[in-house]
């Protein structure tokens, strides 16, 4: 995976995506990636944020490894409103990044759940402690030897 705009630089974290496979794969730091595939024909979609996706159909010969370069393209569009670098979230295969509002709402519920139990767990031993002193403490078993 290589970058035009700079003298063909490594893209990392490009996502290669084969038509009929449910897993895409990423590119490493220097732009290689692996694909395992058996010989035969493949329509193959290269993307990453800010550059032009790249489709094309490969073939795939018995013998040794079927090497596959991709060029990508800046769109000028890598950048957001504030004017700073995009910084791409990696997930593991298929699975959406989780918003920090998201995990900072369950947070916030798990610690509320937790308080309120505990206070519950207070007030029930308060009770009981409170019934026991009433009644002067453990009840006595008499047993005649």
């Amino acid at each position: 995976m290589y970058n035009n705009d700079r003298c063909f630089a490594g893209i990392e974290g490009a996502e290669i995506n084969v038509e009929d496979r449910k897993h895409p794969v990423r590119s490493a730091k220097d732009g290689d990636f692996w694909r395992l595939l058996l010989p035969g024909s493949y329509k193959v979609v290269v993307t990453k944020r800010g550059y032009l996706p790249v489709k094309r159909t490969i073939q795939v010969s018995p013998g040794p490894a079927t090497r596959q370069e991709f060029t990508l393209t800046r769109t000028g569009q890598s950048r957001d409103e504030a004017s700073s670098e995009l910084q791409e979230v990696k997930t593991d295969d298929d699975k959406k990044p989780v918003p920090v509002s998201l995990v900072i709402g369950l947070t916030i519920v798990c610690l509320v759940s937790l308080m309120l139990a505990l206070a519950l767990a207070i007030m029930l031993a308060k009770k009981y402690r409170g019934s026991e002193s009433a009644q002067g403490g453990y009840s006595q078993v008499h047993t005649d030897p």
